[in-house]
């Protein structure tokens, strides 16, 4: 199923109102600007957009789950 995205401890569909959280510019892709805005943000993050897993740093996880979800958002 398209809806699902990749975390890395669990498998989830989308869901809390925010149809593609990994499109952090708003672009409505996930796309390579995507990426360098987690690079740009790499490190301790509380509340941050690019914190995409919630862990309060942007990490390995966080851009894991940001290419699992490439191309456009539902």
């Amino acid at each position: 199923n398209d809806d699902f995205r990749f975390r890395p401890v669990v498998m989830f569909g989308s869901s809390g109102g925010v149809p593609c959280p990994e499109d952090i510019d708003g672009s409505g892709e996930v796309s390579f600007e995507d990426i360098l805005a987690i690079l740009t943000a790499w490190g301790t993050c509380n509340g941050c957009p690019e914190d995409l897993d919630g862990s309060g740093e942007v990490a390995f996880g966080d851009l894991v789950q940001l290419l699992a979800a490439w191309g456009p958002c539902p």
